[in-house]
């Protein structure tokens, strides 16, 4: 079986995710069907295969040298999965020297892997290691309930008076926002993630920012005029965003928690009900998401090709 795979490209991106129901961005997970998520992971090579409606993306592996993560197919007309189709191309791919791997697998889909062909395996580096999060903006935004008492108290810890929330301008902002990566990634011991893979991220998705058609947007705190946290988010269509980056000075007791809130203050006030954090790498990070009281979760599954 001969795959054609096309490089992936912006225009690309945004057809294959253009026409996906709505229902089908919470039933999955949404960054399944998400331009930006293509283009933000693939940083480091991203192709697709495009057959009769199916469309499939296939990533270069974003902490990992030679090795390829494939997303499961779907119709880009209902967004139904046919994972078949990924696992045809992850058998006859061109594998020399490549760690081969079928990644963001809803558990939903389990019973459709060829479990003669493919093993579960653990997922160790990639956002999916925790289940992604989905989050109500009117719950959020409103704060009632005991499931909030955590996150109220943390946001009675800020001065808020003295914090000034304002929508991320990416050309005037996009130095400052950088050197705050920096200062963080400086500052973070990792046993598994060198600098770059710390910074690079952040680069790419300041980057992708610039492209208006993407609709990626960002929330900035600023204190004494300095720009303390940030938040960057993708604006799927009316119903659901995601968010794609969080990132605030940690001598500041609650502000991660503010700028979250603040994000779901603004996509509250458009209309939007759902927020998906994403999944989390580490089990800290997903506690953190916890604290907001998901309304949804999805659990995500990575799979490689049996050794014969």
């Amino acid at each position: 079986m001969l795959i054609m795979l096309k490089p992936l490209t912006t225009e690309t991106a945004l057809n294959a995710c253009a026409c996906v129901p709505t229902n089908m961005l919470t039933f999955y997970d949404s960054y399944m069907y998400s331009p930006v998520y293509m283009l933000f992971t693939g940083r480091n090579g991203a192709w697709v295969y495009q057959n009769k409606g199916i469309t499939n993306f296939v990533l270069s592996h974003p902490n990992q040298d030679n090795a390829l993560v494939i997303l499961p197919a779907f119709d880009v007309h209902n967004g139904k999965l046919y994972s078949n189709i990924s696992q045809n191309i992850a058998m006859n791919i061109d594998n020399c020297n490549t760690n081969i791997s079928l990644g963001r697998f809803p558990m939903l889909e389990q019973n459709t892997i060829d479990t003669t062909k493919f093993i579960l395996v653990s997922e160790e580096l990639l956002d999916w290691k925790y289940p992604t999060r989905i989050l109500s903006t009117n719950d959020v935004y409103n704060l009632r309930g005991k499931n909030f008492q955590q996150i109220r108290q943390r946001l009675n810890q800020l001065n808020k008076t003295i914090l000034h929330s304002k929508d991320i301008q990416i050309n005037k902002d996009k130095t400052e926002l950088l050197n705050v990566v920096y200062e963080w990634a400086n500052n973070h011991n990792s046993d598994k993630y060198n600098y770059d893979d710390l910074t690079s991220p952040y680069r790419k998705l300041l980057e992708l920012m610039s492209n208006k058609n993407l609709n990626l947007y960002g929330k900035k705190i600023l204190l004494n005029g300095q720009i303390k946290s940030f938040c960057i988010y993708e604006i799927v269509n009316k119903t659901i965003a995601n968010e794609f980056a969080i990132s605030a000075d940690k001598n500041i007791p609650g502000l991660s928690e503010y700028q979250i809130y603040e994000m779901c203050k603004t996509l509250h006030n458009k209309g939007i009900k759902y927020v998906n954090l994403g999944g989390s790498e580490t089990e800290g990070l997903d506690r953190f998401k916890k604290k907001f009281a998901p309304v949804i979760s999805h659990h995500l599954q990575t799979y490689k090709i049996k050794s014969l």
